[in-house]
């Protein structure tokens, strides 16, 4: 048996074993080192922006995909022009990157779950203090940076339940959308149809 020697370890913990596939230059990576790199930084970099919350959330990545080599036969094999690297829909709660958890999906469905923790301040997602008329106000994010207006509410979690059902119903017309398109798989969107949103999301 050959036992690759794991050398120059990337983070402490990722590695390329070398192979077929290139990472490109210093200056310009290769598609699929991109995405293996910023996958393995948010768990791994301490210096990453993303890692203090993937890691108080245990999230890994497989053994296997710390080598880039076997990652990138599964990105050539998987990758679609456009998606993005999602590990949270195909299983509900999964912790770990790895092909089982993983699929490439629409920017617009990737980016429907999050939580934009740092912005959002003491209240619920989706709810925000109006100092002016003393309310609380609920706005929910559509699309690309797009914001709808919900109203103005006396509690937080007035302005939480309408932002709950909005956001919601938001979620399932785009699951069947683009299922209808066939940009998702069954599993996800079945998920996305059952998805409940909470108010303080991690």
């Amino acid at each position: 048996m050959i036992i690759m020697k794991k050398t120059n370890l990337i983070y402490g913990v990722a590695y390329n074993s070398r192979g077929k596939y290139n990472t490109g230059t210093s200056s310009k990576h290769t598609k699929d080192y991109a995405v293996w790199q910023s996958m393995t930084a948010r768990c791994y970099d301490r210096t990453a922006s993303m890692h203090k919350r993937y890691k108080h959330l245990g999230v890994t990545v497989c053994d296997g995909w710390l080598d880039f080599q076997v990652f990138a036969e599964w990105f050539e094999n998987n990758y679609i022009e456009g998606f993005a690297l999602d590990k949270d829909l195909t299983n509900n709660d999964s912790k770990q990157y790895s092909p089982e958890n993983c699929a490439f999906i629409p920017s617009a469905v990737n980016s429907l779950l999050t939580a934009n923790n740092a912005n959002r301040g003491d209240y619920p997602v989706g709810v925000y203090w109006q100092k002016k008329n003393k309310k609380f106000m609920a706005k929910c994010r559509k699309g690309s940076g797009r914001q709808k207006y919900l109203g103005l509410f006396v509690t937080p979690e007035l302005a939480f339940s309408a932002y709950k059902e909005y956001k919601e119903d938001y979620i399932k017309q785009t699951a069947q959308e683009h299922y209808s398109l066939g940009n998702i798989s069954e599993a996800i969107y079945n998920n996305l149809m059952t998805w409940e949103v909470v108010p303080f999301p991690e």
